[in-house]
């Protein structure tokens, strides 16, 4: 199998930008293929297989740099015979991203970033001493 960033025509980036959803962002372009060799020689291309298989990337620090308090999650797009579909994408401890696919063509990884609802957030205090100042304005009032 042969992995390869890929420059895309503008009409792939079209076609690809169309299943971009949300806030989500194009983070890299990529070609796969899956070459038959025969005694060393390449004899033929398989664009696919009867059965998903797992594939994972290497990610570029770039698309791995996420801002504080938020987490980046992926996922990946499949360009193949004019039809774009999204596939599920796990990030591993490694910083390598895992999905499966049948298809061998253009991808593109996409990620949106979230902001990280585990990061302890800090609420400033409000309200400080209000039911002290409500029952002094009350009881001023009564008095």
């Amino acid at each position: 199998m042969e992995i390869k960033n890929q420059v895309v025509t503008n009409e792939q980036k079209e076609m690809f930008i169309s299943k971009v959803k949300g806030n989500q962002k194009i983070g890299s372009y990529f070609d796969i293929k899956v070459m038959i060799k025969a005694n060393g020689i390449e004899i033929g291309e398989m664009t696919e297989l009867p059965n998903n298989i797992k594939i994972t990337l290497k990610l570029s620090d770039e698309l791995l740099a996420v801002k504080d308090g938020f987490v980046r999650k992926y996922k990946v797009l499949r360009l193949h015979y004019g039809i774009v579909e999204t596939l599920d994408a796990t990030l591993n401890s490694d910083n390598t991203l895992t999905f499966r696919s049948d298809k061998f063509s253009f991808y593109a990884v996409v990620y949106e970033d979230i902001l990280d609802a585990k990061k302890d957030v800090e609420n400033p205090q409000t309200g400080d001493n209000i039911m002290f100042y409500f029952l002094t304005l009350t009881l001023s009032i009564f008095s």
